[in-house]
């Protein structure tokens, strides 16, 4: 092979390589389908959770667990900026199936307000505005399938929403989202 023909093959080769990292590099980042966030910003000042909504938008998002916090943000690691920015809600349902009969603490941080809610029960809440503080929430919950149902507002400055399960009142907990032994999030 003629030396003319091996720089032109090298820099065939250079000029793909350089493309799909190109490629790579602009594709948006994508996690697990887990958990459909609806998120709809509000046409004026949100002062509590359950006050009359008046949308002027709607958005939607997939994430793979609550981990929506990061420096004064509502930002999940792998997908970054979620939501408006301010004066905005998100709900979302998700289906659960307990594998057994558990009694389950519930540790939400928020910045602004939130309610969670289990086959149609509020099981703790925080409806107003503050900066990002924890809540924790205990609920005993049977074998079979149950309805979680979270809502959130950010009403302006730092947002967050932090969302972690576990068993029992102490030992480790998980993001909800992520499955354990005794819970299953389904899909």
């Amino acid at each position: 092979m003629s030396r003319s023909r091996v720089s032109e093959w090298l820099l065939s080769l250079l000029l793909v390589a350089l493309a799909i990292t190109l490629w790579v590099s602009m594709r948006p980042a994508q996690v697990p389908a887990v958990i459909l966030l609806e998120i709809s910003r509000n046409a004026v000042p949100i002062n509590t959770l359950d006050q009359p909504r008046e949308i002027d938008s709607r958005q939607q998002l997939w994430i793979d667990r609550f981990d929506l916090a990061s420096n004064g943000q509502l930002r999940h690691p792998q997908l970054g900026q979620i939501g408006y920015g301010e004066q905005f809600f998100i709900d979302a349902e998700l289906r659960l199936r307990m594998r057994r009969a558990a009694s389950l603490r519930f540790e939400v941080q928020s910045d602004d307000g939130f309610a969670l809610e289990i086959d149609d029960r509020r099981v703790c809440a925080f409806v107003g505005h503050r900066a990002l503080a924890g809540q924790s929430c205990r609920v005993l919950l049977e074998e079979g399938e149950h309805r979680l149902r979270l809502s959130y507002f950010q009403a302006g400055g730092p947002a967050g929403l932090l969302v972690r399960y576990g068993e029992g009142g102490e030992g480790p907990l998980t993001w909800l989202g992520e499955d354990t032994d005794y819970l299953e999030v389904l899909r």
